[in-house]
């Protein structure tokens, strides 16, 4: 007596290939949602550190040209501040007094308002005390 065989069912390499295959398809899926996650909270950060510089940026153009913040005499590489906002943000001001003529930094820096060159470039730069996000460059030129 000879006995039918059926074909309906799955055998055990077939459920292991199909496991192989799924489980090759996650792993893709999920470095990309890391990698989209990680993208995503560096880009929060700009954003933050964008708002950050503005607001310092938007102070200090605000002030009067002959604002003592704003004075930078006699330093060849301009006024530098160093400022720590929320314990997370670091933010660096440079004023640089430049030749109205060239655009170009000062060769005679002014040391008193009377050699004053009657153009500034501010710079102001925002990081995250921690790193994540880079830093945040923003310039701008003031004159009376």
């Amino acid at each position: 007596m000879s006995r039918l065989r059926s074909n309906s069912g799955l055998s055990l390499i077939e459920i292991l290939i199909a496991v192989a295959i799924i489980s090759s398809a996650l792993v893709s899926i999920l470095g990309f949602y890391n990698y989209a996650i990680r993208a995503g909270l560096k880009s929060k950060s700009q954003t933050e550190l964008k708002y950050i510089a503005e607001q310092e940026m938007e102070r200090l153009v605000s002030l009067p040209y002959s604002s003592a913040e704003l004075d930078s005499y006699g330093a060849f590489a301009g006024r530098i501040n160093y400022l720590i906002k929320e314990d997370k943000y670091l933010i660096k001001t440079t004023v640089i007094y430049l030749d109205p003529d060239s655009g170009e930094v000062a060769e005679n820096v002014p040391r008193g308002p009377r050699e004053d060159t009657h153009l500034k470039k501010i710079i102001v730069s925002a990081a995250r005390i921690d790193g994540v996000g880079g830093q945040i460059d923003l310039v701008t030129f003031k004159s009376p």
